[in-house]
């Protein structure tokens, strides 16, 4: 009961304050997503509520339940609950979880996102679910403490723990019907792995067992777990006090905050300068022009001592291989290229840079996103040539393989479009979002390298301009990286888009890089648009979305948003003609008018 007052006082705060957004007469519509039934998914400015002015949670949740009337649903509101709710820069969304039987229904809901200027209702996100619960198995269900064991030794657990392990009683959709299942989260050292692991609540039966790592480079890579020659099953109880006495520990180090200087690459050393022929084993004398000084700003004083620990970034060392993260008495982070100290210097120096760089473009506050100090282990990964984001655990991991990934601001920021997908939407999953959400970290990484000097005229449509460099002998073994400039990959709606795979011509990733991307540096280019609006309508354009999104999803929801924050701009035709010169959105999906697709 105290949860949902809160809730309901969140959302009187929120209605009431209306940030002004521009109204959406007059604007663009995008196709609704209709399904094989012939119900509407993703609809956009329903007619049935227009001139409805959603004022308050009792109309908000009214419009639920007139909204699955409307698509002859046999749900009614009561199989919802408002779970929670989110402010963006031109509304307020309101996310209803759907339930059965008092318990939560895996990805299904209803997300209702409220225009702040109009308080109409500009669209809504149906991933509910009409089918019914199994029938219910002979014998007791089991516990969560058994649960967790089963799934414990799945895994085999053999290394700590690095975020509290997560047990949820749930249904999941399986054949038509509802099966009810444990959802238990692993975050582990050893077997390496963010875990989900849905197990029958029954029977104890493993249903899926996935590792939600999301890395940079790596295809194909089935995740490695299971007892192990060799390897003892870690005590789950022993498990929980070592992390309990990590997490004591973490909280005696409050200090001042006080800024701090370092030597950086900003955002690389072959972009810098202009040279396509350095090598990881150039000389240190190649190096020395690359070199930029900047201040680290926030980082955490204790007694005289400063550590890369800030409102925005912590460096911690949470995974092999151990490396504790490098302090300085004088302020000064002087290491450069092969130094531990230079590599914490970019992670720091790059992620908190860009957290400030979103709230610059409005996301602060109640519109935050990862609005909190993420945690980070600058040499991790097991030394492998990868780095990743642990969504469980919200920490990100930069491996030393080849090139070091935290050379290169393109990995690093990356990396950190993964955590900012997750804190946006926490159900980025499903579809096609496996290479949405690495051709958004590949666009994010751009965006920034073409705002650096050089960025915009050396090679602008390569990213990872030096982690994936080329040698002439291949001698250096450094992964290829991917383009933006895959502009002649075509989209087929009915196949799925997972991460990092391979078509005929073009990675999954690219095929969703390339026209966000083309779209960016054409407005920045031509004066049309600047990078930062650009930005924003990326960013804003993911609110209010859940499970399931397919590329035309999304596409649709950027066109919609491009003509929303910025009406007399170019903003939404550019990004449309982009989307439909590789068949993301069909031509006629859109009023914005199209010019001929490059």
């Amino acid at each position: 009961m105290g949860k949902l007052l809160g809730l309901r006082m969140v959302v009187m705060a929120l209605l009431l304050a209306g940030a002004g957004a521009q109204s959406q007469e007059g604007a663009n519509n995008v196709s609704d997503k209709v399904d094989a039934s012939g119900r509407i998914r993703i609809g956009y400015y329903p007619k049935a509520f227009a001139g409805k002015q959603l004022t308050d949670l009792k109309k908000i949740e009214s419009s639920l339940s007139q909204w699955l009337l409307s698509q002859n649903s046999k749900l009614t509101a009561e199989n919802f609950e408002l779970r929670n709710v989110r402010e963006s820069l031109t509304a307020k969304h309101f996310y209803f979880q759907q339930k059965q039987d008092g318990l939560v229904v895996e990805s299904a809901e209803v997300i209702v996102s409220v225009d702040n200027s109009t308080q109409e209702m500009y669209r809504i996100f149906d991933n509910s679910t009409e089918s019914k619960p199994a029938v219910a198995k002979a014998g007791s269900q089991l516990t969560s403490e058994k649960a967790v064991d089963i799934a414990w030794k799945h895994i085999w657990v053999s290394g700590r723990l690095l975020a509290d392990v997560k047990s949820e009683k749930l249904f999941i959709e399986q054949d038509g019907t509802l099966r009810l299942t444990y959802r238990v989260e692993i975050d582990t050292v050893e077997p390496a792995g963010s875990w989900e692991v849905i197990l029958d609540a029954y029977t104890g039966e493993i249903v899926r067992t996935q590792d939600l790592r999301k890395d940079a480079k790596h295809d194909d890579s089935k995740p490695v777990f299971g007892r192990t020659p060799g390897k003892k099953l870690l005590d789950y109880r022993e498990a929980v006090k070592a992390l309990d006495a990590k997490k004591s520990i973490s909280l005696l180090s409050n200090g001042n905050r006080r800024d701090a200087t370092a030597l950086v690459f900003d955002p690389d050393p072959r972009t810098t300068l202009t040279d396509n022929t350095l090598l990881d084993s150039s000389p240190k004398s190649a190096f020395e022009p690359a070199y930029k000084s900047v201040v680290l700003k926030d980082v955490t004083e204790v007694a005289g001592v400063l550590k890369l620990s800030g409102p925005w970034v912590t460096l911690v060392d949470f995974e092999a291989p151990v490396n504790t993260p490098y302090t300085v008495q004088n302020g000064e982070f002087k290491g450069k290229r092969g130094d531990q100290s230079f590599n914490d210097a970019m992670t720091y120096y790059h992620l908190d840079k860009n957290q400030r760089y979103m709230q610059s473009l409005g996301f602060f506050g109640s519109r935050g996103i990862q609005y909190l100090s993420i945690t980070v282990d600058s040499n991790g990964a097991n030394g492998a040539d990868n780095s990743y984001y642990r969504p469980s655990a919200n920490h990100l991991a930069f491996g030393w393989g080849c090139v070091d990934d935290n050379e290169d601001a393109d990995v690093i920021l990356h990396e950190y479009n993964h955590a900012i997908n997750h804190s946006i939407n926490s159900n980025f999953s499903g579809g096609d979002t496996g290479a949405m959400g690495e051709g958004f970290g590949d666009y994010w990484a751009q965006s920034y390298s073409i705002s650096t000097e050089n960025g915009m005229t050396f090679n602008p449509f390569h990213v990872f301009n030096w982690d994936a460099h080329s040698d002439p002998n291949n001698e250096e073994g450094c992964w290829p990286g991917r383009r933006l400039d895959k502009t002649q990959a075509q989209y087929v709606h009915s196949q799925n888009y997972y991460a990092h795979s391979r078509h005929d011509s073009f990675v999954s990733d690219e095929l969703w890089s390339t026209p966000i991307f083309q779209a960016l540096y054409e407005a920045v280019k031509t004066k049309q648009a600047t990078r930062e609006e650009m930005d924003r309508i990326i960013l804003e354009a993911q609110f209010g979305l859940g499970y399931g999104l397919k590329m035309r999803d999304m596409a649709n929801s950027i066109v919609s948003n491009a003509k929303r924050l910025y009406p007399q701009g170019k903003h939404a035709e550019i990004y449309a003609r982009k989307f439909a010169a590789q068949n993301i959105i069909e031509r006629q999906s859109s009023l914005v008018p199209l010019a001929k697709a490059n």
